[in-house]
């Protein structure tokens, strides 16, 4: 404490004295606003994954069959079933796009608008999506609006992404500098040759620990070309290709 505080340069002598406090208030400041940096980008990280994981499920078991949910409530029981993703989605997205030169949209009897969802898909699905963190709303409200980002983030992603696989564009071979795009661009060509594998788009990581992950075509087919596609025929067969030449 301030021997006399009638004169400021007597007062000078305390400044040492104030400063340890003030350096540790400020470092205790520094290392929270650190820690919660690093909680942000956790999140961001566990966002990407619930996301990716919300597209495996919905694309699963919503979009390429009938999903059925039972009712039974004081005795009350009634299945609901909803058609509406299975139709767009198998019914209409997969007549249209093949595994073979129908995998793009490349003629005017293909309506490019059948490659995406609807539009009002993408807030639904994004508000739905966030709703498991909207307990983190009382704790910390940016971790539940960093999640939503992320949510939000892969949603784009895979429109963005589904769009320009569809698309045989020149304007789109710079992709060609991102071989992840390709390599993924060859993984949902297989998915539209087996609808019962590779649901995801973006990021396959659930494909791999649900087992329905594929590499390469099973057997040889008539595929689609393009500079940003692989070839997925089987090794075996591309083999035995080239000796008959």
């Amino acid at each position: 404490m301030c021997p006399n505080q009638t004169h400021p340069r007597r007062n000078i002598a305390c400044i040492p004295v104030y400063l340890p406090q003030i350096s540790r208030s400020s470092q205790s400041t520094i290392n929270t606003s650190s820690t919660m940096n690093y909680v942000y980008v956790g999140t961001l990280f566990v966002g990407v994954i619930y996301a990716s994981l919300m597209e495996y499920l919905l694309h699963r078991h919503v979009m390429h069959k009938p999903f059925k949910i039972t009712i039974n409530l004081f005795g009350f029981k009634r299945t609901l079933i909803m058609m509406y993703p299975f139709r767009q989605h198998t019914l209409v997205h997969h007549e249209m796009f093949d595994a073979d030169e129908t995998y793009h949209c490349i003629n005017s009897n293909q309506n490019i608008w059948t490659i995406p969802m609807a539009w009002w898909n993408g807030p639904v699905l994004i508000l739905l999506a966030s709703i498991p963190a909207t307990p983190f709303i009382a704790l910390n409200w940016k971790i539940w609006l960093w999640f939503t980002i992320a949510i939000a983030g892969y949603y784009c992603l895979y429109e963005s992404m589904h769009w320009a696989m569809h698309l045989k564009k020149r304007w789109l071979h710079f992709l060609r500098l991102f071989p992840i795009f390709r390599w993924l661009n060859g993984h949902h060509l297989l998915h539209h040759k087996y609808m019962w594998k590779n649901y995801n788009v973006v990021l396959p990581l659930w494909d791999l620990l649900c087992g329905t992950l594929l590499l390469r075509a099973t057997k040889r087919f008539q595929q689609a070309r393009d500079v940003l596609l692989p070839d997925v025929q089987p090794r075996t067969a591309r083999r035995s290709a080239f000796l008959d030449l």
